[in-house]
């Protein structure tokens, strides 16, 4: 059963009256993937969260929407810290193994200010009451570091060390620092001088330590209690039994602690409030769908991040649970082109968008009207993650990239029928198109080459290691681990009798394999080691003759510091340019020796597509960014929801959408929210 939507797109030649710098569009969506940390900013009133994403979001708590979405990094966000008094707020970042980044960013301006690495995550983030100083405390000796909080510059305060600080807290003035180590220690310090003021000793080996609004205690646990500390003179003000603690955040407002832990029953969400010196529990009405990461408690709202992209909230004193925030794109898994249509697939459904747009005749013939387009949806039936290829016959070949959905089916995106889906046992890791034959390479090494007009395999391949394979002037070339034999990444394959032939290459391996069709060569994408680090490299390889005896020569086109293995690259099919994702910095063009970067697009491109004049990407966050090709300029981002509305935001001010596709936005005019008709500022 099919759907027929008719919708109304995009762009070309309209004017409008408001300028881009007085329109802000925000998309009404969460995180992808993780929420890994949330603050309250107490002077402005907003929520901001972190994310596996590599996004810091702020939000109006009021009305659940958000008021700016900085990509920070193609990295998790492990930890934030809020300038209380200005709008600097200060990002942990995750690189490699043991590496970490800081950065510090303008949330207003959505501008980064100044950055640093560093060799661990800080075990306490904080900055001072008026915002002068950046504070953070490592596993070392010298544990704290203090940062100029407009500059980054390092300053010269408490240089001589004297163990391992895992909370601090900083006085109004600015002038004196509370530290607390593992040991059970509490010292005051003049910032200054270095002068110790205090020595007091207390509770040992406390944990994910808060201070309440007061200032005067500190709440922490040593995994089997939960501990409120008077900082005044270090004694135990209350405890309560409560093992199996992972979070703690405490009002400000009214000093309430709110936990979550693990019983055996599962995990539970309790508020502790003091009376006089004994804390009492009360138990909050908590349903865990998602694993929790982190939890923020004010007013009566107790805020948890998942696993899932969510932030839900709890009311204290009501039951029930709200969403906060989740991610509403749809989860595009794939996109391709047949004629003139964009497919994209996604767990349960196959959707074509067909438009005049997608036309070179028509788009030449009428460019400066909104543009008919025409959405069908079909089910998925393969289910699942799934890739697509066009087949020759304006049909499109489906696969299943997970081992849940292994197998692959041909499929009319036009009227969803399809042909008997072919199982498998190890899922498709790479699939590519000859004519009429279809090659396929699972995760277990084995590859085949089917023949869908018959529905026979007419040919069988084994080999440990391989990570992509494609057709190439009547052979195969296959891209491996360095590991796995041979001592090469490359190999060169007979579809005919299995000879396998070695290429030359210095990578570790290959992943990532596209020919060029209308020259002798060939493009991959591999890891190199290099002066003892990883880089990515993007490579062009060129063969002698047809017999593909060898490679005349290899040239390296772009280099990665670091690994990126969901890099993408593509020729195109009317220059010698090629373009590349690799990099998670955007697009760039390569042609000539010289590398163009394209426009950004806000977002981080994976799988890049050509059609007519046009550079698709499917980002990895499920949405869609074009470019025109050929100057670089960004045209629009597509965003398509779980309802199926979708929304499209050129470059210039104004957007385009599905008949409810304005419900998924917020828009802000000169600063503020707009609380008129959004349809005002709709272009189609």
């Amino acid at each position: 059963m099919r759907k027929l939507f008719i919708l109304f797109l995009f762009f070309l030649s309209i004017t409008f009256s408001i300028s881009a710098t007085n329109l802000k569009i925000m998309v009404n969506t969460g995180h992808i993937g993780a929420v890994n940390t949330l603050l309250y900013h107490e002077k402005e009133s907003l929520l901001f969260s972190g994310g596996e994403d590599g996004t810091v979001r702020v939000w109006n708590i009021s009305n659940k929407k958000p008021v700016h979405v900085l990509r920070v990094s193609h990295l998790p966000v492990k930890k934030l810290a809020i300038d209380p008094a200005g709008s600097k707020v200060a990002v942990i970042t995750r690189r490699d193994v043991g590496t970490f980044y800081l950065s510090v960013w303008d949330w207003k301006e959505e501008k980064k200010l100044y950055s640093r690495n560093l060799s661990e995550q800080p075990l306490y983030l904080s900055y001072s009451p008026k915002g002068s100083f950046l504070v953070y405390s490592i596993t070392r000796w010298q544990s704290l570091t203090f940062l100029d909080g407009n500059t980054g510059e390092e300053l010269d305060f408490l240089r001589e060390g004297f163990g391992i600080v895992t909370a601090f807290l900083i006085s109004s003035s600015e002038n004196t620092i509370m530290t607390y180590s593992p040991s059970g220690t509490i010292q005051y310090w003049d910032i200054r001088t270095g002068q110790r003021k205090t020595f007091i000793q207390t509770q040992a080996g406390l944990t994910d330590l808060h201070f309440t609004g007061n200032l005067r205690y500190m709440a922490g646990t040593d995994g089997k209690e939960l501990f409120l500390v008077d900082l005044v003179d270090g004694s135990v003000k209350a405890s309560y039994p409560l093992p199996g603690i992972r979070a703690i955040s405490i009002n400000p407002e009214n000093d309430k602690i709110a936990c979550y832990y693990l019983t055996d029953e599962g995990p539970a969400v309790a508020v502790m409030t003091l009376y006089g010196n004994f804390l009492y529990k009360k138990e909050i009405a908590f349903r865990e769908e998602s694993s929790l990461l982190d939890i923020l408690y004010h007013s009566n709202i107790i805020y948890t991040s998942h696993e899932n992209g969510s932030i839900i909230t709890y009311n204290e004193y009501l039951q029930g649970k709200e969403i906060f925030s989740t991610s509403w794109l749809a989860g595009i898994t794939d996109v391709s082109f047949t004629d003139n249509n964009m497919v994209l697939s996604m767990p349960e459904r196959i959707v074509t968008i067909s438009s005049e747009l997608l036309d070179p005749e028509m788009r030449e013939v009428n460019t400066s009207y909104p543009t008919l387009v025409n959405m069908i949806i079909n089910p998925n039936p393969i289910g699942g993650k799934t890739g697509i290829k066009p087949f020759w016959d304006g049909r499109i070949v489906l696969w299943g990239k997970e081992k849940e959905n292994a197998g692959f089916t041909l499929m009319d995106p036009i009227t969803g029928e399809f042909d008997e889906i072919v199982k498998l046992s190890s899922s498709i890791i790479s699939l590519d198109i000859s004519f009429n034959q279809i090659l396929i390479l699972q995760e277990d090494g084995s590859s085949i080459i089917f023949d869908p007009y018959t529905g026979k395999t007419v040919f069988r391949y084994s080999y440990f290691g391989l990570k992509n394979a494609i057709f190439f002037k009547g052979r195969i070339v296959a891209g491996k681990s360095r590991t796995s034999g041979l001592d090469t990444p490359l190999l060169q394959i007979n579809p005919k009798t299995g000879e396998t032939v070695p290429f030359k290459d210095s990578n570790l391996f290959t992943y990532f394999i596209i020919d060029d069709s209308k020259e002798e060569r060939f493009y991959s994408i591999g890891i190199e080691r290099k002066n003892q680090k990883l880089s990515t490299i993007l490579k062009q390889h060129s063969i002698s003759n047809s017999s593909l005896q060898y490679l005349e020569s290899q040239e390296t086109l772009l280099e990665y510091a670091g690994e990126d293995l969901s890099a993408w690259a593509i020729p195109d099919p009317d220059s010698n340019a090629v373009y590349s994702s690799l990099g998670f910095e955007g697009v760039k063009k390569i042609i000539n020796g010289n590398i163009i970067k394209f426009t950004d697009s806000g977002n981080i491109p994976r799988k890049l597509l050509i059609h007519s004049s046009y550079l698709f990407s499917l980002n990895r966050d499920s949405t869609i960014s074009v470019w025109n090709k050929e100057t670089g300029e960004k045209l629009l981002n597509i965003y398509l929801f779980n309802d199926l509305n979708w929304v499209a935001i050129p470059e210039r001010s104004g957007y385009y959408s599905s008949p409810d596709g304005e419900k998924h936005l917020t828009l802000y005019l000169y600063g503020n929210l707009y609380s008129g008709d959004p349809k005002r500022f709709k272009l189609n």
